[in-house]
């Protein structure tokens, strides 16, 4: 029998994924050394990529394997997520432990890697301890479309004052806070700070109705706002989408979709937020629930400052900040499959939706968009298309049972004409 257990909490919409570890025990971040060669201005400055809403950082383990890894301040735990490169590089396994689901009914077996040596950038890391899941059974590169091997958490975070320049597509690392002259520019946010994670305060406006409570800020999702509820809430609006919102180790996890009219951050306001609801079981003393979790759609529209020494976090609008959210507006749900992931599946089709409308199903592949070929494409690139201007037409040819099959829509905001 397993000795140890942690809490697993993942959260994810379709092509979302968060992954929120919580250790109880054993404590596996023991302040390992690490070696970082800082400038004359303590900071280490780290560029990374922003794909299909995740920021995603290439990395080294061993110092032989290049994997990428994506950043993610809403985990407790770093996570390698591939077994084959685990034993490829021989990297020696500590004891069992098992991973439950936030029903508490199913499980994962992982392991610790107590002996790994990680670079990022000029940052390295000696004997750093890691979770192996055994089952990747939440298949990151499939959602987001290129292949990932793991999540860096809040045990390695925590260690440094944390930058992140969403302009230039940075993350600094820095042993201090920046000057008072420059921390004048941005503004301090309220908010809990709980093993590694910050919980800012929020001011809700949705269906009329105004709210403030706790959110996650959690750079490992690609979901402006997820709001969680229990399964006997009464407050769940009428009008909200049914859909499937998040995958959990018993099956599909089942929710909503809704627009929120506005959300205070920073003295300002942001506007037609996508909110997914999920509905979650009653919670046991085991579990401990947040309201939801802010993602990046929301957190790239401003420069971040996160100091886990005092857990305190720092806004600072950029560019991006009060423009309004790109979102989907074809109701199709793909993940990606393959060699180098270029098969791409409806994982589901949005109710209301145009690709609804038009008979697209689950299960259908994409071959080719606009008359172009699917390997011409990634699942970033095919996205993006389903997130353009009102009225623009798509053509699409998918397979169905060997059948080649011809479709064509114009894209709508199904969730602005739900909400408006």
């Amino acid at each position: 029998m397993l000795k140890y257990a942690l809490l697993l909490n993942i959260l994810f919409f379709c092509s979302s994924i968060s992954a929120q570890f919580e250790i109880t025990k054993p404590e596996i971040d023991k302040g390992n050394p690490f070696i970082m060669p800082f400038t004359s201005e303590n900071a280490i400055k780290i560029p990374y990529s922003y794909v299909n809403g995740f920021i995603i950082l290439n990395a080294k383990i061993n110092q032989s394997k290049s994997i990428k890894l994506i950043f993610d301040t809403g985990s407790e735990t770093s996570i390698i997520t591939d077994t084959e490169l685990v034993d490829e590089l021989k990297i020696p396994r500590g004891r069992l432990v098992e991973v439950y689901g936030a029903d508490r009914s199913f499980k994962l077996p992982a392991q610790i890697l107590p002996f790994v040596t990680l670079d990022i950038g000029n940052l390295q890391f000696e004997s750093f301890p890691m979770l192996l899941l055994l089952n990747d059974f939440f298949d990151k590169s499939a959602e987001i479309g290129v292949e990932t091997h793991g999540i860096i958490g809040a045990d390695l975070l925590r260690r440094f004052i944390i930058m992140i320049n969403p302009v230039e597509q940075t993350i600094t690392f820095k042993k201090k806070l920046p000057e008072k002259r420059i921390l004048r520019q941005y503004t301090p946010i309220p908010c809990e700070y709980v093993k590694g994670r910050f919980f800012p305060s929020l001011n809700i406006k949705e269906n009329n109705q105004s709210r403030t409570e706790n959110f996650l800020l959690d750079s490992g999702s690609n979901q402006a706002l997820v709001y969680h509820v229990d399964s006997t809430s009464n407050n769940i609006p009428d009008n909200l989408i049914p859909t499937t919102v998040s995958k959990g180790l018993g099956g599909d996890i089942k929710g909503f979709l809704g627009l929120a009219s506005t959300l205070d951050l920073v003295a300002a306001k942001n506007f037609n937020i996508p909110v997914q609801y999920q509905v979650l079981p009653v919670s046991d003393s085991i579990i401990q629930l947040r309201n939801g979790i802010i993602g990046n759609p929301i957190l790239m529209q401003y420069l971040c400052i996160l100091d886990y020494g005092k857990g305190d976090v720092y806004l600072k609008k950029n560019k991006h900040y009060g423009k309004e959210i790109k979102r989907d507006k074809s109701g199709i749900i793909l993940i990606a499959s393959g060699k180098n992931l270029n098969k791409f599946t409806i994982q589901q089709i949005i109710p209301n939706s145009p690709a609804e409308r038009i008979g697209l199903q689950k299960g259908d592949e994409i071959v080719s968009l606009k008359g172009i070929n699917k390997s011409l494409f990634s699942l970033n690139d095919i996205h993006h298309n389903f997130r353009k201007r009102n009225g623009k037409k798509i053509r699409l040819k998918i397979k169905r049972e060997g059948e080649i099959l011809k479709y064509e829509f114009r894209l709508e905001d199904y969730l602005a004409k739900k909400f408006k």
